[in-house]
């Protein structure tokens, strides 16, 4: 009886959280006739990936997506960041030391299948994972860059305290630190990435040299002689609030930066004389989590969406991420797929239902 009863709690604690779950915290762009989701998956389960598909909001149902493998392995958090801007897509997931700068012309060889790798193989690659691994970065080199002072000094731990480290200690410092940095980007430039580094209550945003492996190797391995030099870095610090302690993704729309967090919450941050951020709680509400987003790029504008009924329900919310947010209630239209492609349904319905609203 009492293991019955075990059981029992272990599946309502499962049904309570199969939503995220399966879906984790995607982050989806709708541009123009296509929809892209990525997810890092569950933090103990399934690697997550791309999903792309066509976007017909008037057509009942959602058409399975196309996937693409982009080796999204959720770390310290499954909150996934997304971004396509000057034709190139950005995918990182939170907590995670690595991330990709794609172009799009480039990503019908990370299709999940064998047509994926023979475009792979047709543009001179070994396979779909040596593509990715081309548009690769590494956040080593960007917290830890060789041309310039940190912003943060790797802190000590466990035994590994000198004030003067040797080089070992310091490798070993530095690498536990990156395992746990919380930090975002996004594209800048042709080359550079826009950062933003949390750390010790203090925010870091700054323009850093995107340090992606295509600017220094050949699709050859051979090392490319002239690589990028270290952009302005137009660095800007700011205080975060009490309670900002988690990892986070930034979205930045009408010049404003809104910082989803890991756990549902979204802070914005705006400039602040000629070198701080002002940085600010908007959205705190414990029954209305922000658990994904999707960028609506026609419109130059960012939603969050989370669940708004009970356990279970086709109960949703959507906000639109402006100074005076305000939540709006929809209901999904389809069953979700219990399977992680649910990331891409559940930002098709928010897409659905906000462009629904628009066209009022």
């Amino acid at each position: 009886m009492l293991i019955g009863t075990l059981l029992l709690g272990l599946l309502a604690d499962f049904r309570y959280s199969a939503d995220l779950v399966w879906c984790g915290r995607p982050s989806a762009i709708l541009w123009e006739d296509q929809l892209f989701a990525s997810v890092s998956g569950r933090i103990d389960g399934p690697v997550g990936g791309l999903f792309r598909g066509g976007f017909v909001p008037e057509r009942r149902g959602v058409p399975s997506p196309l996937s693409h493998s982009t080796q999204m392995v959720a770390h310290r958090t499954n909150l996934s960041k997304l971004e396509l801007r000057d034709g190139r897509l950005l995918f990182f997931s939170t907590g995670h030391r690595f991330f990709y700068i794609v172009p799009l012309a480039e990503l019908p060889g990370l299709e999940d299948s064998d047509f994926g790798t023979l475009i792979a193989r047709a543009r001179g690659y070994r396979n779909s994972s040596a593509l990715l691994d081309y548009y690769g970065g590494e956040l080593t080199s960007l917290l830890f860059p060789d041309h310039r002072k940190p912003d943060v000094f790797p802190p000590p731990f466990e035994d590994l305290v000198s004030l003067n480290p040797s080089e070992l200690e310091l490798g070993y410092r530095v690498g536990r630190y990156v395992n746990r940095a919380r930090s975002d980007l996004q594209i800048a430039g042709e080359k550079t990435v826009r950062m933003f580094h949390a750390h010790d209550g203090k925010l870091f945003v700054s323009i850093e040299k995107d340090y992606l492996r295509a600017w220094h190797y050949d699709k050859r391995n051979k090392e490319i002689k002239n690589p990028p030099s270290a952009p302005d870095r137009q660095l800007r610090t700011g205080q975060l609030p009490a309670g900002f302690t988690g990892y986070f993704a930034v979205y930045t729309v009408g010049g404003r930066d809104y910082m989803v967090t890991s756990d549902g919450k979204v802070y914005m941050a705006t400039l602040k004389g000629k070198s701080e951020m002002d940085v600010k709680v908007l959205w705190d509400d414990p029954k209305q989590k922000v658990a994904g987003v999707v960028q609506d790029q026609d419109n130059n504008a960012v939603y969050g969406w989370g669940y708004a009924g009970k356990d279970g329900s086709s109960d949703r919310f959507y906000l639109k991420f402006d100074p005076k947010p305000a939540p709006v209630r929809y209901a999904l239209t389809v069953s979700l797929w219990r399977n992680i492609t649910d990331a891409y349904l559940e930002s098709y319905e928010c897409a659905r239902a906000f462009r629904k609203n628009k066209n009022k």
